[in-house]
């Protein structure tokens, strides 16, 4: 099968964030599987540039994607969402809303995930918010994240490990607001927490 992923960024841009990774390993997966997939980057992406209409997509991260190509995607093409936090919100995070359940006017990007073939959600609890604020019946959970062998092996490995671990917080440095580095911060200064933050590193 023909596959193009879409995407605002992919692990060799230097992001390795938990979307990145996961895009990643899916990727992997399916082209072992015996697929063709070709990454498209969502920034610049044309409606000239695009794949033929029977390649399937698949969409992750769709910041940087126009409304111009999001509105030819919703006509002409087969396509699914793998779908790594809420950008059907323009906040991006539900958890300022009672219950999870934003107004109205803060839902977005409604007609583009109602017409994909499915939104793949990474939790139970994850999928319950999303059908709570689009009322959408494609919305599915594949319970869990994707993570390579090498990932999990070291995870084992470390996990392990008689190597003294520090009684420390650490808090996982960001400059993407809706990860709330701050109250995370006051968090463990008000619990009377040590913390550290880890700034940008290394995968591992």
């Amino acid at each position: 099968m023909k596959i193009a992923f879409l995407a605002d960024f992919f692990i060799e841009d230097g992001i390795n964030g938990g979307g990145e990774l996961n895009n990643e390993e899916l990727i992997r997966l399916l082209i072992k599987k015996g697929n063709d997939v070709k990454k498209y980057h969502t920034r610049g992406l044309a409606i000239q540039t695009m794949p033929d209409k029977e390649t399937k997509l698949i969409i992750g991260n769709f910041i940087a994607l126009s409304e111009e190509v999001k509105d030819h995607i919703v006509e002409n093409y087969s396509y699914i969402i793998y779908e790594h936090d809420h950008k059907y919100l323009k906040t991006r995070d539900p958890s300022h809303f009672k219950n999870y359940k934003a107004p109205e006017d803060q839902i977005i990007n409604k007609e583009f995930y109602q017409n994909a073939k499915a939104v793949i959600c990474q939790s139970k609890l994850h999928m319950r918010v999303v059908e709570r604020n689009l009322c959408l019946d494609n919305i599915v959970s594949v319970s869990g994240n994707l993570w390579s062998e090498e990932s999990l092996d070291y995870l084992e490995q470390i996990s392990t490990s008689q190597e003294d671990k520090k009684d420390i917080c650490s808090i996982m440095y960001s400059n993407i607001a809706n990860k709330n580095i701050e109250d995370s911060i006051l968090y463990c200064k008000v619990n009377g927490l040590k913390s550290e933050k880890i700034m940008p590193c290394s995968h591992k």
